[in-house]
């Protein structure tokens, strides 16, 4: 009974982490191709619950996960230590290399709305931010990376093919061409 209660909520948290990369996804999309800042701050709200979504699920995630190999697995499965080492990676990078990018983000945007109230076009400052490929990219390659954890946590392969398949995960996020709005963003403001 108690290890069917961590699965349960081990898949509540994986959800909630997936809706909260989605909802990040739309939101650092449609901001990069605001065209005022009223535009920029329709999106900018949802910052914080991509945060609390984030944080949120990953915590529960881990501690589930941590709670059924008590219950039912044991240490010497390497597809759960790969998982483990894994999500607490993607946790770290998430939150020391694009949330501070975000964060920053969201609070020039709320500092322009106090004092433009949304009319003309993006401050250089936003524009610069929103041009930085690194938050949508690293989405994309920690995403992949995520799904390659969620494969193994299905199959529960061996040590040598997790560690393949959340690298295959991570490379291919990283294909994903995320670039091409930014680009067109530096083109439109140096014209």
């Amino acid at each position: 009974m108690a290890y069917h209660f961590a699965l349960f909520v081990h898949l509540l948290a994986a959800f909630a982490s997936f809706a909260a990369t989605a909802l990040q996804f739309t939101a650092i999309y449609r901001m990069r191709t605001a065209a005022s800042l009223a535009q920029l701050r329709e999106w900018s709200w949802l910052y914080a619950p991509i945060e609390y979504g984030h944080r949120a699920g990953g915590a529960l995630l881990l501690l589930s996960g941590l709670c059924m190999e008590y219950l039912r697995w044991g240490w010497r499965q390497g597809w759960i230590n790969v998982s483990i080492a894994a999500l607490v990676l993607i946790a770290f990078t998430g939150a020391s290399v694009a949330g501070p990018k975000l964060h920053k983000l969201h609070q020039l945007v709320i500092a322009h709305s106090r004092t433009s109230f949304g009319a003309g076009s993006l401050p250089a400052e936003l524009t610069q931010l929103l041009a930085d490929p690194l938050p949508l990219r690293l989405a994309a390659i920690l995403t992949g990376a995520a799904l390659g954890v969620t494969y193994i946590m299905v199959a529960k392969p061996s040590w040598g093919t997790s560690l393949a398949t959340v690298a295959v995960g991570a490379a291919a996020g990283s294909l994903i061409p995320l670039t091409r709005t930014a680009q067109k963003r530096i083109s439109s403001a140096e014209a």
